[in-house]
């Protein structure tokens, strides 16, 4: 009876805090016949804004020369209803500079002569979808290019603005503005394109003196009408909470006291965000009048150096016109259009026509998010929970055989195909177990010193070992199969690099985004496997002076190097490889004093070098294959090897399950100092990138692809560790205390449970 008034109790707080938002805000709110009450927009009226942005980089604190790229367009919005307005951009323009500017930032870039060119832009309508009073996303026809629908989304999130509790989450502080009461202060989790994240809203009224003297920020004072207030807006966002945080990082430590793509990162990386709007009439019904958005990174070049770099963003909006539209507002055709959100979508790399990413439109998560939650946790829990719920379902069913829950698992992973993120290679998965379970039963007959043990108890033991083994492996495939059921909505993120022989599909960087949205490999004038080749030869003849090597920017290049065959995929790598490859037998016979064939000795060894660091799965194919056929052998092998732990980028399940196979081959165990450097980098590699949960996430980029490989994946203790107990036992047994020491210091560099 106790339990039963405690749900029930317990049903009506969460039914309560549900809409408590609701009623949060004052009850003196107009009365509602026809939605226009609320919001920014009347019918029949035709909104124009002036929309300017810039983004600009420097190191300022060296010298105030400023390169980046300015924007101008107008914002054109006709509200069709009070929850949709189709909007569309008139006349962009964009213009380049790179100048000094004196009072940095802050200078006018109207005093420059700038060569303003049209913006390729497609300046098709779209729809902007609002939900209680706020921006959800807009509608737009699905054959936008993803980096224009991107640009979009920053337009757009200058009308974000909260006034009914849409977003708002629950604080101690939140204070609601009123009609006695014109100020307010509260907190949302609301979406943007840097993401959805914990937004404060403060909120107060100017006086009218104060904003006739900036003429700015009330651009069209004449909307102002009696007994109606100018509000001034303060939302800033912190970046430390957010339910969907956009970005790529890698290399960060495990050990380090920050998270990446937060407001603070250790003394590496600074972050904010910061929007002002003003507004006339009251809070529920208002005209906004302009809206400035300035969004900063400051970084850290060198640990050494005091000097920053900046990354200065500005977006500036203001009301140009309001104007008579009697006309029925026609946005994108039903039949064409998608919708997506507010927040960033990342770029295809690899896929050129790069169309717009569609988001959930019935997703409300945002509504009901909690201020103290972070999407770490709330993915963790509801993982949990997910596998637990499956693995309860599927035990009343445990007259299924192994077999029927594999196929049932494999159908699974068919259906949904590519949509899922997290899907696993089944039948990958499966040759991983059988092959545990054959290690199982081999170290158990090394290990079995009973000799008398009768055939029925070895019969049973067996019995049990299989039953057992069977009921790990269901356990195993109903976890992963519900974990990726319960993370299927996370459609952000780009698709995990899967594949040996492609590419990823990276977002932010450079050269996987630097044309037109997607890769540099698609220009019509780079070809990259003549590129790379040339720059190996480019360097190799700069190390032949070494004094020139700070002119030349030779580690510069070094660095392109590696960036440019990242973008690459396996063929073209290998390819290149093949030109340039001198073996072991050709560096001993050849000449030392040629100097054309140190130039060619010199280029191989800057080109496998740059391979090393390249980090993507292409490469480690690349670098598996040549260590396998031993044209990579003895000191140069363990060289390249000890650097992977560090390098590779997309600890993918395939990458893991390849590595193992390198490090375990005869071509490795039987090549003296590279077995030992095999194995601990080996090691090193799993803790780091699925052992240690800290190090998972801060070192590798998890949120542009999620968590590259399943926190459940059984590898380590299915394989891994087998593989490392069978061999322990072997050179105890042989009285080799060498490999005795190599193989237990394996095993305390990986650090699994398991052990």
């Amino acid at each position: 009876m106790i339990a039963k008034l405690l749900l029930l109790t317990l049903v009506g707080l969460c039914t309560a805090y549900q809409y408590s938002y609701e009623y949060e805000f004052p009850s003196s709110r107009p009365f509602n016949k026809t939605g226009f009450e609320f919001g920014a927009w009347e019918p029949n009226k035709e909104y124009v804004y002036n929309v300017t942005t810039k983004t600009m980089t420097a190191l300022p604190d060296l010298e105030d020369y400023w390169t980046g790229i300015v924007t101008h367009g107008y914002l054109v919005i006709r509200p069709k209803d009070h929850n949709y307005v189709v909007a569309y951009i008139d006349r962009p323009t964009y213009a380049a500079f790179n100048e000094y500017l004196p009072r940095g930032y802050r200078t006018e870039l109207s005093r420059f002569n700038l060569k303003w060119q049209p913006m390729p832009f497609s300046s098709k309508p779209f729809g902007i979808y609002y939900n209680k009073g706020a921006v959800k996303g807009f509608y737009v026809e699905k054959t936008v290019p993803n980096h224009e629908v991107n640009m979009l989304k920053g337009w757009v999130s200058q009308l974000q603005l909260d006034t009914q509790g849409a977003y708002v989450i629950k604080s101690e502080f939140n204070q609601f503005p009123e009609n006695n009461t014109l100020t307010g202060v509260y907190k949302t989790m609301e979406p943007s394109v840097t993401g959805e994240c914990e937004t404060l809203y403060d909120v107060n009224p100017v006086p009218e003196f104060h904003f006739q003297s900036h003429k700015e920020w009330v651009p069209q004072p004449q909307w102002l009408e009696e007994d109606q207030h100018v509000f001034h807006v303060v939302k800033s966002r912190n970046f430390d909470h957010c339910e969907q945080r956009m970005g790529f990082h890698f290399g960060f430590s495990g050990f380090s006291d920050f998270k990446p793509n937060t407001n603070q990162m250790g003394n590496i990386m600074t972050k904010s965000e910061v929007t002002q709007m003003y507004l006339t009439g009251n809070w529920y019904n208002y005209t906004i009048q302009s809206v400035s958005t300035v969004n900063k990174v400051v970084v850290s070049p060198s640990l050494v150096n005091s000097q920053k770099a900046m990354v200065y963003a500005q977006v500036n909006m203001t009301l140009n016109e309001i104007t008579p539209y009697d006309k029925y507002p026609e946005g994108p055709a039903d039949d064409r259009q998608v919708f997506v959100d507010l927040v960033y979508s990342y770029n295809m790399a690899h896929d050129k026509n790069n169309f717009v990413r569609p988001a959930n439109e019935t997703d409300d998560s945002s509504s009901s998010s909690s201020s103290s939650s972070s999407d770490s946790d709330s993915d963790s829990s509801s993982s949990s929970d997910s596998s637990s719920s499956s693995s309860e379902e599927e035990a009343e069913n445990f007259k299924i055989s192994p077999a029927e829950q594999y196929k049932k698992q494999a159908k699974e992973v068919e259906r949904r195909g590519n949509r899922n993120r997290r899907d696993l290679n089944a039948f990958k998965e499966k040759q991983y177990y059988e092959a545990y379970k054959r290690d199982q039963y081999r170290l158990r007959k090394q290990n079995d010193t009973s000799s008398d043990s009768s055939s029925s108890d070895d019969s049973s033991s067996s019995s049990s070992s299989s039953s057992s083994s069977e009921s790990d492996e269901h356990d195993f495939y109903s976890s992963s199969e519900s974990d990726s059921d319960s993370l299927s909505s996370e459609e952000f993120y780009q698709p995990i690099p899967e594949s040996m022989k492609d590419a990823p599909q990276t977002p932010f960087l450079p050269y996987f985004t630097g044309y037109k949205g997607y890769s540099v490999q698609y220009a019509h004038n780079v070809d990259a496997s003549r590129y790379a080749y040339k720059l190996a030869y480019e360097i190799a003849d700069e190390l032949q002076e070494i004094s020139q090597v700070p002119k030349s920017n030779t580690l510069n290049k070094f660095t392109i190097l590696a960036r440019v065959l990242r973008t690459m995929h396996y063929q073209d790598i290998y390819d290149v490889c093949q030109k340039l490859f001198v073996s072991q037998k050709e560096r001993e016979e050849g000449s030392n004093h040629s100097e054309s064939f140190a130039k060619k000795v010199d280029a191989w060894n800057t080109f496998r070098d740059a391979l090393a660091q390249a980090g993507t799965p292409p490469a480690f194919k690349v670098i598996k294959e040549l260590i396998e056929e031993k044209k990579l052998r003895g000191d140069e092998a363990a060289s390249v090897i000890a650097t992977l732990p560090k390098t590779i980028r997309y600890p993918t399940e395939t990458v893991m399950h390849e590595y193992f196979l390198l490090v375990t081959s005869n071509a490795v165990q039987h090549q003296e100092y590279l077995n030992t450097t095999a194995l601990i980098s080996y090691c090193d590699f799993l803790n780091r990138a699925q052992v240690n949960n800290r190090s998972a996430y801060n070192y590798y980029p998890v949120y542009s692809f999620g968590r590259l490989a399943d926190a459940d994946y059984k590898i380590v203790a299915h394989k891994v560790v087998p593989w490392f107990a069978r061999q322990l036992a072997e050179a105890v047994k042989a009285g080799d205390s060498v490999k005795v020491q190599v193989y237990i210091r394996c095993l305390g560099h990986l650090g699994h449970p398991e052990i």
